[in-house]
């Protein structure tokens, strides 16, 4: 299939997996829109890039004798979406942060304009008319440890986003954390550095910030084979749809669960390795994005 995917190129942005795994299956993926700062970057196009048709803000988008069957469109970053109208084909949106109020807004206001939506968060696909969930996912070539001796009882890696009220309660429990244990709390690492963070810890952890999103970390976690540590986070589908509880990983409830949690697994090496090792095998089995590349087709040829 000829598929155009529009979004903001970032080198870390959920997007580059999705092309990435398209282009695997077969599919002639072509993508456009803006570029973000790469300066910082030594390898930015690690994943996937750079776009095949680069867009400054209002730019037309000119394909020239290709036309694409499928026009998808990726949340990362703003892209102009009157760049779909004159397009051949069908199109798609795969919304991703619609666990944050404002933006869900907006994405119930642009959603008409596609025919085949998909949410990343369960919640948002339950309420938009039509929508269809579309988890994220983990890349085992990029996902898996190059190492996985043991310095750190837990790891996590993510943005740092202290000031903003959303995450108030994940870094207050970080805080706690890293009173009461040996933690590798990094910001700003990526990729393969990323998946060492996990491979070297003991207990990879995770807090979601509304108690019903699932971002990209759980999914990563597992694929470090490292046991993941999260919060039941019920209406997110991540236990009983996706994984099961006290098998492929564990999870708390209150504060204290936590705590008790991460002890016994500390003191069952064992146990938090078996654990580990079933959630890998889960992700391998059905959360890569070549999976979820494959449900995408599918729903949009049904």
């Amino acid at each position: 299939m000829r598929i155009l995917a529009l979004y903001g190129f970032a080198p870390h942005t959920t997007a580059n997996y999705m092309v990435k795994a398209l282009k695997a299956e077969g599919h002639d993926v072509r993508t456009a829109g803006g570029t973000a700062d790469l300066l910082a970057w030594a390898n930015p196009y690690r994943v996937a890039g750079p776009h095949d048709y680069p867009l400054a803000q209002g730019q037309p988008l000119k394909l020239g004798e290709w036309k694409p069957e499928l026009t998808l469109w990726i949340e990362s970053g703003m892209v102009d979406l009157s760049l779909l109208d004159g397009l051949t084909g069908q199109t798609a949106a795969w919304m991703i942060d619609t666990h944050n109020p404002g933006k869900f807004v907006w994405h119930q206001k642009i959603a008409p304009r596609f025919d085949r939506v998909f949410c990343a968060m369960l919640p948002a696909a339950n309420e938009l008319p039509g929508a269809h969930w579309l988890p994220l996912a983990c890349d085992p070539d990029i996902h898996t440890p190059r190492t996985t001796v043991k310095t750190h009882d837990i790891g996590w890696v993510g943005g740092d986003y202290r000031t903003a009220s959303l995450y108030a309660e994940r870094f207050r429990l970080m805080d706690a954390l890293k009173r009461r244990y040996a933690c590798n709390f990094a910001h700003g690492v990526y990729f393969e550095d990323m998946a060492d963070v996990y491979g070297q810890a003991r207990i990879g952890w995770h807090h979601s910030v509304t108690g019903s999103d699932l971002d990209m970390r759980p999914f990563e976690i597992m694929c470090s084979g490292t046991v993941l540590v999260t919060d039941h986070s019920n209406d997110s589908g991540l236990t009983g749809e996706l994984f099961y509880r006290g098998v492929d990983l564990q999870t708390y409830g209150r504060e204290s669960d936590l705590y008790e949690t991460i002890d016994w697994l500390l003191a069952e090496p064992d146990h938090a390795e078996r654990t580990g090792a079933a959630g890998r095998a889960a992700v391998l089995a059905a959360h890569t994005y070549a999976h979820r590349a494959r449900e995408l087709i599918e729903v949009v040829n049904a």
